[in-house]
């Protein structure tokens, strides 16, 4: 440890600089001094310095132990390693002149590590060294964020038509077409030949018909024409229709909207008035709505007056209308 106390009025000029003292394998500071003649051990005991000497320290070869100052004279280096301690004398005078820098000590054994020296000045800044080599490139950045969208530039040139497609397939039929407006009637062609006549056909079976509207509802006997509809008429007369063929009828077939009732009837014939039928030929339908008969027979000739009769039985005859055939 190196304390510093006021020195006043000292006519010795002490530069401790680099005192070696070295212990334990440890390096000390070296003290350095200017005398007349480089001494040899053993070293003198010192007892002052004159103004502008520095004190040199033991050296390698002498225990630091040993080296001392007599006290009051300026300096005094104690017992223990690497103690200095710098006291005030007892008289003073004026600061004396620096010495000149003593040779530099041998090193001595490594003692103990010594006590920090006093800051140096800096020296001058050293020449630029080389410029080392480029460090290697740094880790990618982060990606920044999207640009505003650029305005649309302009539009290309068109580029060259591309090659033909295949055709598709054909469409589906299309819905037929409204017909179109007849075309006006073409002139009349002539008049083909005639063709000559054939011959006679056999003669087919000839049915006679007739029509009753509102048939009787009470008991009556009541006439209707030969082929027409119409209402039941009391009497024969003016309503016989001639008959144009001559043939035999045997079948009689009849029809009504509905039936008569209870016990109720209509019995519906076939008469020629000009010759009586050999048979009369007639149905009844009781509380029915149909009756046939194949039993009568009625010889007809061209010309024969011809008419169709209703007898009906009973009261409050359901009301109906009623039609008949007549056949050979």
């Amino acid at each position: 440890m190196i304390k510093r106390r006021n020195i006043l009025g000292i006519g010795i000029s002490v530069a401790l600089l680099c005192l070696p003292i070295l212990a334990r394998g440890q390096p000390g500071p070296t003290a350095t001094a200017t005398p007349t003649a480089t001494p040899t051990p053993p070293y003198p005991a010192v007892t002052h310095l004159e103004a502008g000497q520095t004190l040199i320290g033991t050296g390698p070869a002498t225990d630091p132990a040993a080296a001392y100052l007599t006290a009051g004279q300026g300096i005094d280096i104690t017992s223990g390693p690497g103690s200095i301690e710098i006291s005030a004398p007892s008289g003073g005078g004026g600061t004396g002149a620096a010495g000149p820098t003593g040779p530099t000590g041998a090193t001595g054994p490594q003692g103990p590590s010594g006590a920090s020296g006093v800051p140096g000045i800096a020296g001058p800044t050293g020449a630029q060294g080389n410029t080392g080599a480029q460090g290697s490139n740094g880790l990618p950045g982060a990606a920044g964020p999207s640009g505003a969208t650029g305005p649309e530039g302009p539009s290309g040139l068109q580029g060259p038509s591309g090659p033909s497609g295949t055709n598709g397939s054909n469409g589906a039929v299309g819905a037929t077409g409204a017909a179109g407006a007849t075309g006006p009637s073409g002139a009349q062609g002539s008049t083909g030949l005639t063709g000559a006549t054939g011959p006679t056909g056999s003669a087919g079976p000839v049915l006679a018909n007739s029509m009753g509207t509102s048939l009787e509802t009470a008991a009556a006997t009541a006439y209707f024409a030969i082929g027409t509809t119409m209402a039941p008429q009391a009497s024969a007369t003016y309503i016989e229709m001639p008959w144009p063929y001559g043939e035999t009828f045997t079948k009689i077939y009849c029809y009504f909207t509905a039936a008569q009732g209870a016990s109720k009837s209509d019995a519906m014939s076939l008469i020629d008035v000009t010759n009586t039928c050999a048979t009369a030929l007639t149905c009844t339908a009781t509380n029915a709505t149909r009756c046939s008969s194949t039993s009568g027979s009625c010889v007809v000739s061209a010309g024969d007056l011809l008419v169709m009769k209703d007898v009906t039985t009973g009261s409050s005859i359901t009301a109906r209308n009623g039609a008949c055939s007549f056949g050979p």
